[in-house]
């Protein structure tokens, strides 16, 4: 309602004042509006307070705040709602893809299985095992297979209970009643660099 009065309120100007007063026209416009917008907001109220049957006009402001309340929440509910349909849409998504690369994971292990071979155990695939026992290749133990110790990654190494560095960090020492040299701690400049691996208790 506002911005049609406006505008009425600028035509009758430009009507009187004509268009080369269009710039004074419209401020005129805006300044009258301004000193009648609470005479306006008053009407609106009596208009609501019919629409909600009541003479109260407190209830009346009361039940519009309420409305433009409940209108809000609808607006952030739809848009929730949206927001939870993209998010389901992605998560279908990322589990297929999690789906296919566990299915990847398990061909391939299940290429390069563990079989006993002459008293080892060896990977059927880098081995060529042929199922019946033999091999056409030099038999690969199944701990060196190459796919297998990709797929599960690097072995923890046990760190040490003095620097908390790991065990291959430790040198070994040069006579039995010294000690071996930590290459973290020494690259670090500590002052406890030379000391003996000490595993950490579980």
């Amino acid at each position: 309602m506002t911005d049609d009065l406006r505008q009425r309120i600028a035509d009758a100007f430009y009507d009187t004042y004509g268009q080369q007063n269009r710039d004074r026209s419209r401020a005129i416009a805006e300044a009258s509006l301004a000193a009648v917008q609470p005479e306006l907001d008053e009407l609106l109220h009596y208009r609501n307070a019919i629409v909600w049957e009541t003479s109260c006009l407190s209830c009346s402001r009361i039940l519009d705040n309420a409305r433009a309340r409940e209108e809000e929440l609808e607006r952030n509910i739809d848009y929730l709602k949206r927001n939870i349909r993209r998010s389901r849409d992605q998560v279908d998504g990322y589990d297929q893809d999690l789906a296919a690369a566990k299915a990847a994971i398990d061909r391939a292990r299940a290429l390069h299985r563990p079989v006993k071979h002459l008293g080892r155990t060896i990977c059927v695939d880098c081995s060529a095992w042929d199922g019946k026992g033999s091999t056409d290749n030099s038999p690969v133990d199944y701990d060196q297979c190459a796919t297998i110790r990709a797929l599960d990654g690097p072995a923890e190494q046990p760190l040490c209970a003095e620097c908390g560095h790991p065990q291959d960090e430790h040198e070994d020492a040069d006579e039995p009643v010294s000690v071996g040299l930590c290459k973290t701690c020494d690259a670090k400049g500590s002052d406890d660099a030379w000391h003996d691996y000490e595993p950490e208790e579980a």
